[in-house]
């Protein structure tokens, strides 16, 4: 899979010049204790855009079951991405799975999962009911595109990964110590009914400047079942 992980690079590379890159670099850590690390490189024009994503595990063995790789593409309309098509391929317990999220105007409408799934795993929901949701790498591009703060703390987004719809919303800047951060709810949608739920997390989005008048997000963090999570910048 590093072979798809440097090909796919390899071709963001080579994109035309009015491109906008991307190549960030993050630590995973729960409770203090280094996790994982991740890559995301791709590119952003203002018509579209294509990412890939690498997620090596780190440190504390057997939390993750392996590595993982991701590709999205899809279409840019101002801070709006709608993805067209996802894969992911990742190395588990019981050998390499690999998912394609196929979309139409913004509705997923296949979903190609090897090897197949068992009888007693979380069936798939309505592919159909799934409109205006994106992919988990869109998602991401979409809370941390470059923006002022008033754009990115503004944002919100539904994901939908597979078996599971998760809704994120910006709920406004929050200055701390002189630093902009974004307040983020965080709940899941039930993917049949759509009825969120009534359970919501709270997340921090910390922000740095570029020098351009724009932000970028220097840091994600919030609660798990394991203790508080970061995901931080480290390029």
């Amino acid at each position: 899979m590093r072979i798809i992980w440097m090909g796919m690079v390899a071709a963001l590379v080579a994109s035309p010049v009015w491109a906008e890159r991307i190549s960030h670099r993050y630590d995973m850590s729960v409770a203090g204790i280094r996790l994982a690390s991740a890559a995301i490189a791709g590119e952003v024009t203002p018509e579209g855009y294509a990412l890939a994503a690498r997620v090596e595990a780190r440190g504390l063995a057997g939390f993750f079951a392996g590595d993982l790789d991701a590709q999205a593409r899809g279409r840019r309309s101002g801070q709006v991405f709608t993805p067209a098509r996802f894969e992911q391929e990742s190395e588990e317990r019981d050998g390499p799975e690999r998912l394609v999220l196929g979309y139409v105007q913004g509705v997923p409408v296949s979903a190609d999962y090897t090897p197949a799934r068992g009888p007693d795993e979380k069936p798939i929901p309505p592919l159909g009911r799934q409109g205006g949701t994106v992919d988990y790498l869109t998602a991401i591009l979409t809370l941390t595109f470059p923006g002022t703060p008033e754009e990115i703390c503004a944002r919100r987004v539904d994901a939908f990964t597979f078996t599971k719809r998760t809704r994120i919303v910006g709920e406004g800047v929050v200055m701390q110590g002189g630093v902009p951060t974004c307040r983020v709810s965080y709940r899941d949608v039930d993917p049949e009914t759509l009825v969120p739920d009534d359970d919501v997390d709270s997340y921090t989005l910390t922000l740095r400047p570029l020098g351009d008048g724009r932000h970028e997000v220097a840091e994600i963090s919030g609660p798990t079942e394991f203790g508080r999570a970061r995901i931080t910048r480290t390029d």
